[in-house]
């Protein structure tokens, strides 16, 4: 999963020219998101704000979202220029933060459309990385639940050794 984020950070970074991107992952709860993995080098100061005014304007296009007095107040505490929320099936599980570009010109409507696009992609390439991390954890518990019943059978058949020579 990090080796994703940090590939998707440095491509938005180079397409965008942007001077900085944090992507966050967050963990599917009922209660407010939690952050999972994170990659970049932004530190975001109120992340609980910016999550919160994405989802009360959640119904919005990303456009009119990043105008919305609620979000860009989330956006100026964090000291970013866009945040981008990734979905999948109607959970926020993501974000796309990204700072000012380098040469200090605003992102464009076209840009904008751009990231929804992204942000709708990154959704299923994050969901497909947490269910084959998900398997390969599952794997590795029955892997060792294997070995300590190997043991077991033998530890039993070296008792059952000992006791009747």
């Amino acid at each position: 999963m990090q080796k994703l984020l940090r590939t998707l950070s440095a491509a938005l970074v180079s397409a965008l020219k942007a001077k900085a991107c944090t992507l966050i992952v967050f963990k599917l709860s009922k209660a407010q998101p939690q952050i999972y993995k994170a990659y970049g080098d932004h530190e975001l100061n109120d992340i609980n704000l910016l999550i919160e005014s994405l989802q009360a304007t959640r119904q919005f296009r990303l456009r009119r979202q990043m105008r919305d007095h609620r979000v860009v107040l989330g956006l100026r505490k964090n000291n970013i220029e866009l945040a981008i929320p990734i979905y999948f099936q109607d959970d926020l599980i993501g974000l796309v933060c990204l700072t000012e570009k380098r040469d200090g010109n605003a992102y464009s409507d076209e840009e904008l459309d751009v990231l929804q696009t992204f942000a709708n992609q990154v959704g299923l390439a994050f969901e497909n990385a947490r269910l084959v991390q998900d398997r390969l954890d599952l794997e590795a518990k029955v892997y060792q639940a294997e070995k300590l019943n190997s043991l077991g059978q033998l530890a039993t058949t070296i008792a059952h050794e000992v006791k009747n020579p």
